[in-house]
């Protein structure tokens, strides 16, 4: 059960975390250009022109500080005739960081968002943590219903009188 209460607690640090210190830049974006966001640079690169099985795709690549590339795609589905977005995603403990290309602004320009979530992997963490407590408290036979307790001694008064008259 300590467990669980634990798992709650790690649940909550990552609740806090992703909802008060969530970072969010929109912005038209050139090949080359810098963003900056929650202390970290991360380069929009440009777009490239993708065929996939079945669909279009524009490609967008922004390079992290660290030399690890992201890479957001727009598609499009020729025989639905349905445009999607497909967000790239890194997970690390500390955040999770987001980029999605957007659409064109002409003049080279593209609309771009970058997303940064603090403590996000808490909120799955503390949850199997819970899920773990959960299970544990279950292995203990007497938490286990239908179990047998301890015996009550059960309360009488002392003179019960049903069918006592004045």
């Amino acid at each position: 059960m300590s467990l669980a209460h634990l798992g709650v607690a790690v649940f909550i640090m990552g609740a806090i975390g992703e909802t008060h210190f969530s970072s969010e830049v929109v912005r038209f974006a050139r090949a080359g250009d810098r963003i900056e966001i929650a202390g970290r640079s991360i380069v929009f690169e440009g777009v490239t022109l993708q065929q996939g099985p079945n669909y279009e795709a524009e490609v967008g690549t922004f390079l992290l500080a660290n030399g690890e590339r992201l890479e957001s795609e727009r598609r499009f589905y020729p025989v639905e005739g349905q445009r999607t977005t497909e967000a790239s995603i890194r997970t690390r403990p500390d955040a999770d960081l987001y980029a999605v290309l957007g659409e064109p602004a002409g003049e080279g320009r593209w609309t771009v968002r970058i997303y940064v979530k603090p403590l996000v992997l808490w909120l799955w963490i503390g949850s199997g943590i819970m899920v773990l407590g959960g299970l544990l408290s279950l292995a203990d036979r007497r938490l286990r219903v239908g179990a047998p307790g301890p015996r009550r001694a059960s309360w009488r008064p002392a003179h019960a009188g049903v069918g006592d008259s004045d």
